[in-house]
């Protein structure tokens, strides 16, 4: 956390803006020009509209802000804003070269796991990165040794770290920061501060013993189970819009036969809350845009061959979810459906990404398209964020961080309840 994220990448944007220890970039040309860092400070503080309130705080404006920057803004920025932001920004392509291998290595050092292989990489990637630093800021010069501080060398350790210790999510220090956090504001004496800090505690360990032995939890703003909608996402979802099924997946048409159109939806096992483009006009403007989901399809990579043999193909799309259909499907004795079923549709505006998956490369669009598909709402695999980016020819990057690595979610677990809640979508 303090080594990548609060030193390094701090260090690098002070270089950039040429405000790192009075220096000034020597032989190089590094230093991106004072009128684009306020266009990159304004693009990162407007993301935080269409960016969802599920990955984290909005972020403050790096150029006019970045004193308010916490180690969680700036793993965010540095690993799915700066991607966009920074691209052609700088003067010569190398300098934005060798910042995607940082971005690189720090997607990777907060994955969950680890191979062999995948370490002796890391190790080899790390290691041109640190050379290609010294070359660039460093320049072998005695008067520009402030630009290698030990925070670089420390990089080289991170995959013997990982070896001896596990992978860094496992034991990085954001618990502790947020926990320390919480304990600054009880500090009410100059004098005796330590007090103050015991006093804190005391009483958070007393309430919790009283909520435990009196079994209070459920009149605590405990937190809830994930996968149960709240009562604001219930009532949400209870304004249905009446819908006439023309056809369905099933093969059965119907002009009598009714669905219902709901508005959110929550991904199970703790996932994101996806709140529709019908959800976000019903008067919630103000609230941050999740309407935009990551989904998969298997697509017909033949489908412009008609006499070729199929050959599906696992597909990445993405797209503005509209509404979720809740349909009921009758008893059909003709395809053995002795009860009724229950079908769930998502209804998305498709946005035309070329089928790249902005987990692995960055991918843009220039705006929704006007083509709509009814898609099983299972095949919603997360939900997304946009950036604006550019001035003359404006499009839309997507921040998707569906990939492999841990996020600094934090979460208050001591009041967490076993409760049993029944929820509908």
């Amino acid at each position: 956390m303090h080594l990548c994220l609060e030193n390094h990448s701090k260090n690098l944007v002070a270089l950039w803006q040429g405000k790192y220890k009075g220096l000034d970039e020597g032989s190089e040309s590094y230093r991106i020009p004072d009128n684009v860092w306020e266009r990159i400070g304004l693009e990162t503080a407007l993301a935080g509209n269409t960016i969802p309130s599920s990955f984290g705080c909005r972020t403050p404006n790096i150029w006019t802000e970045k004193h308010l920057f916490t180690a969680e803004d700036w793993a965010f920025w540095m690993i799915h804003i700066a991607p966009y932001l920074l691209r052609n920004r700088f003067n010569r392509p190398k300098y934005y070269r060798h910042f995607k291998k940082f971005n690189s290595i720090l997607k990777r050092t907060v994955q969950y796991s680890f191979t062999e292989q995948g370490l002796d990489e890391l190790e080899q990637d790390i290691v041109e990165y640190v050379k290609e630093y010294e070359i660039i800021y460093y320049q072998f010069s005695a008067q520009r040794l402030p630009t290698c501080p030990l925070t670089l060398h420390a990089l080289l350790h991170i995959p013997y770290d990982i070896r001896n210790n596990g992978p860094p999510c496992n034991n990085w220090t954001f618990i502790m920061e947020r926990w320390c956090g919480s304990l600054l504001p009880a500090i009410k004496s100059r004098k005796e501060p330590f007090a103050c800090l015991a006093l804190r505690q005391f009483q958070a360990a007393q309430l919790f013993e009283v909520i435990n032995r009196y079994n209070l939890a459920e009149l605590m703003p405990a937190r809830r189970d994930m996968n149960v909608p709240s009562l604001h996402e219930k009532r949400s979802l209870s304004i249905r819009r009446p819908l006439s099924v023309a056809q369905s997946s099933h093969g059965w048409v119907s002009s009598h036969k009714r669905c219902h159109a709901g508005g959110k939806v929550r991904i199970g096992n703790g996932g994101d809350l996806i709140r529709g483009a019908v959800a976000q006009e019903n008067g919630q403007r103000s609230i941050r845009d999740a309407s935009f989901v990551h989904y998969e399809l298997f697509a017909d990579a033949n489908a412009h061959r008609p006499r070729a043999k199929e050959d599906f193909v696992r597909t990445v799309y993405y797209g503005r979810l509209e509404y979720i259909l809740h349909c009921t499907i009758p008893p059909n004795p003709i395809s053995n459906n002795s009860e009724p079923e229950t079908i769930l549709f998502a209804v998305i505006t498709t946005c035309d990404t070329q089928g790249r998956d902005a987990t692995l490369e960055l991918t843009y669009f220039k705006t929704v398209t006007s083509y709509i598909e009814i898609v099983d709402l299972a095949s919603i695999c997360a939900v997304v964020g946009r950036i604006r980016v550019g001035t003359t020819e404006p499009q839309w990057a997507i921040v998707d961080r569906s990939g492999s690595w841990a996020r600094t979610v934090f979460t208050d677990d001591s009041l967490a309840t076993n409760m049993s809640q029944q929820g509908e979508l």
